[in-house]
């Protein structure tokens, strides 16, 4: 076997059974829409004609509260996670700004 079939012969047994699940609507309220992904994920879409551009928030409803025993600190861990640089991954906004974002 070529390693080119391999390969494809390999992604083609990765891929699912069958096709992922849509996403879900939930609710719209006051222009406001709700969806729900397959994760559990909450997508809300705030429809804003006056700017041509995209914005994306993100909110994680994780915290304190969340915390289980042995856990103490790990939300407020998280938290600074989304936001620190790493080692490969020096700066938020310059990734933002190569990708096309202002």
């Amino acid at each position: 076997m070529t390693p080119t079939l391999a390969l494809v012969v390999s992604l083609l047994a990765a891929l699912p059974d069958k096709p992922p699940k849509p996403f879900v609507w939930e609710a719209t309220v006051e222009g406001i829409a709700a969806y729900r992904l397959p994760n559990g994920l909450q997508v809300l879409l705030v429809p804003d004609k006056s700017k041509p551009t995209v914005t994306v928030n993100l909110t994680v409803f994780s915290g304190s509260r969340q915390e289980n025993y042995g856990e103490k600190g790990m939300a407020h861990l998280f938290e600074h996670m989304l936001f620190k640089k790493t080692k490969s991954f020096k700066s938020i906004k310059e990734e933002l700004t190569r990708l096309g974002g202002s």
